[in-house]
């Protein structure tokens, strides 16, 4: 359903603003890709605005960019345990802890 609703906004949008449209009717490739990138920040600047969860990430991250230190860190293994870090998908204790079931 969300990728109906961005199809549907990148049309609204492109309709709205006047773009310009290939003899055949369809959206130039820029242009979809533009509006598409520009719903998609929308919605992660509210996302992260309003949720409780990201309050400290919404206090850290103001904007959507790549993080410089993707470009510093060198080598693919570094790199793939810095993602692995950064998106959670590792195996420390904090990560993995929050689905054990603790005895008391």
């Amino acid at each position: 359903m969300k990728n109906k609703n961005i199809v549907l906004a990148a049309k609204k949008n492109h309709d709205t603003n006047g773009a310009r449209m290939l003899p055949s009717g369809k959206f130039r490739v820029q242009n979809v890709i533009k509006t598409v990138s520009d719903h998609f920040i929308a919605c992660w600047e509210k996302e992260k605005s309003v949720s409780t969860k990201l309050s400290f990430y919404n206090e850290c991250k103001h904007k959507f960019a790549r993080e410089s230190y993707l470009d510093v860190t060198k080598g693919f293994s570094r790199r793939y345990s810095t993602s692995k870090l950064r998106i959670s998908a590792h195996d420390l204790e904090i990560e993995i802890g929050r689905y054990s079931i603790v005895q008391g």
